[in-house]
């Protein structure tokens, strides 16, 4: 399971960040069959029609909506009938479970058994795994949940579980930041897919690469809803440095390549290596080892192994891996940071709120 997600991990449904729409009571007998395709997602360039074995199960798809309705938060439950996009169990593995994918307009939940060792059940409780709103032109879908739900089963050696959905006629895989391997499109993908992705990849550090035809596309990456908080926001070039157009001074700014910096007062971003948050440490991703960075990008504690290449990280409680960049340089001439996201960087990105 492990060898194809180490270059290409495909896995996890459903997009875009965590954003939701407001709220309404939903029936379940509101839900509209899987086997009658209807147009969603605006721009997507076909319809879509539900896939998985277990997508025609009334009973299941009944009880998965009502667990959408019933989500804690008022402003994640579906606006509109949902349909059913995908029912199926998992390829067995280390851990296993039933998901469903259900879409109600742009709002895409996706709903589960509690993961198993075991083969799961379709009568196992269901729980509501994540949910998200998608864009226009999102070309897959993807979740991945860290924290685990009421009645999961632990995932030996740490991990998370995560799904892909491919718009049609399309491939898709989730690459990761945080994997010590480049990640690299060598992969086929998938039109659907869950996977146990391994410990450090999450919602944040990751993004969804789709192929149709020769052309590809990158999308964001939904986190579980008890995963830490996130929020998309766009990073803008002033005279003073970068800018978000959201959050709070002290949210962390990560893109799904790595770390971009701190937000302080009118949402400027700070980029200095040098006040990086005291809960996380920078060190080589293979072995640990602490570093320390100046203001400049230069490097101490660098051990005599080092190459140039290697991948430096921010390592922080919970497993956290932020990807900072590689090693440049030489013992001779000093080791230096060659970031993975430039302090210049502008477009997409996704706020940290969650670990405050």
């Amino acid at each position: 399971m492990r060898g194809r997600w180490m270059r290409a991990v495909v896995a996890a449904v459903l997009a875009v960040l965590a954003a939701s729409a407001g709220g309404a009571v939903m029936r379940p007998s509101a839900v509209v069959p899987g086997d009658q395709p209807g147009t969603w997602l605006g721009s997507w360039p076909a319809s879509w029609s539900s896939r998985g074995v277990l997508a025609s199960s009334t009973g299941l798809i009944e009880r998965a909506v009502a667990a959408w309705r019933q989500a804690p938060d008022p402003t994640s439950r579906p606006v509109g009938d949902p349909r059913v996009l995908y029912a199926d169990r998992s390829t067995p593995g280390t851990v296993n479970l039933v998901s469903v994918v259900l879409a109600a307009g742009r709002q895409v939940a996706w709903v589960s058994t509690p993961t198993t060792t075991g083969a799961p059940a379709v009568q196992d409780p269901l729980l509501l795994r994540a949910v998200t709103t998608v864009t226009d032109d999102a070309w897959g879908i993807g979740f991945v949940a860290t924290a685990p739900l009421p009645g999961d089963a632990a995932i030996r050696g740490g991990g998370a579980v995560s799904i892909v959905l491919a718009a049609p006629d399309t491939r898709s895989w989730l690459v990761s930041s945080a994997l010590d391997m480049g990640l690299v499109d060598t992969d086929a993908g998938e039109e659907v897919a869950t996977r146990v992705v391994q410990s450090g990849v999450a919602a944040w550090n990751s993004t969804v690469h789709s192929r149709r035809g020769e052309a590809t596309h990158v999308d964001p990456v939904a986190a579980g809803t008890r995963d830490p908080a996130t929020l998309t926001v766009t990073v803008t070039a002033t005279g003073t440095g970068p800018q978000v157009s959201d959050g709070s001074p002290g949210d962390w700014v990560i893109t799904g390549t790595g770390w971009l910096g701190v937000v302080g007062e009118g949402h400027q971003v700070d980029t200095a290596m040098s006040t990086l948050p005291a809960t996380l440490r920078a060190q080589l991703a293979i072995t640990g080892e602490p570093l320390t960075i100046d203001g400049n990008g230069r490097l101490s504690g660098v051990p005599a192994t080092a190459n140039p290449g290697n991948r430096v990280v921010l390592a922080g409680p919970d497993g956290v891996r932020i990807n900072l960049g590689h090693l440049a340089g030489d013992p001779a001439m000093g080791w230096v940071l060659a970031r993975a996201v430039p302090a210049a960087t502008t477009g997409p990105a996704l706020l940290w709120t969650g670990h405050r």
